[in-house]
Formats: C-alpha cells, sequence, structure tokens
C-alpha cells in the first residue's frame, strides 16, 4: 500500500512471506517494510525503509536508506506531448 501524503512525502506498507514444505530447511519468512521516500527535487527523492521479521530466513529487525533517481522525470503539472 502506498499512500501520497503531498508533493513531496509519499509513505508505504509492505508485507512479504514465502513458506517450505520442507521444515528441516528452516527457510520459512515473513517480514513486513514500513517506508517512505521525500521529495528533494523533480525526479530525486530521499528513501527509507524500517524491516521487522519473523522466522528463520528474515530479518529481525533493519534498515534501509537510500536515494531513488528517475532519469526521465518530467516536471510537475505538465503532459507529456
Amino acid at each position: 500500500m502506498v499512500k501520497k501524503i503531498d508533493d513531496k512525502v509519499t509513505v508505504g506498507l509492505e508485507m512479504t512471506g514465502a513458506v517450505t514444505r520442507n521444515t528441516l530447511l528452516e527457510r520459512n519468512q515473513f517480514q513486513v517494510t514500513l517506508g517512505g521516500s521525500y521529495a528533494l527535487h523533480d525526479g530525486f527523492s530521499l528513501d527509507a525503509g524500517f524491516i521487522v521479521g519473523h522466522f528463520e530466513a528474515s530479518p529481525r529487525l533493519g534498515v534501509q536508506l537510500g536515494f531513488s533517481w528517475d532519469l526521465n522525470a518530467e516536471p510537475p503539472n505538465q503532459s507529456p506531448p
């Protein structure tokens, strides 16, 4: 799920899981990611996320930080030709 708060801020939630039939593999996983982005400039944003997981193959707790850069960003309020 993604919710745009305003022109600069977007937040989202993602749930991911996987199951194996062979319990000896210990590869079951379930994780939830809550994150967002803040637009610094047209097509360029600062992104952050927090991860919480359960089961053997999931991270217990994590943080992600990064930047997104859209090379083909169009200025806002302009339609393509």
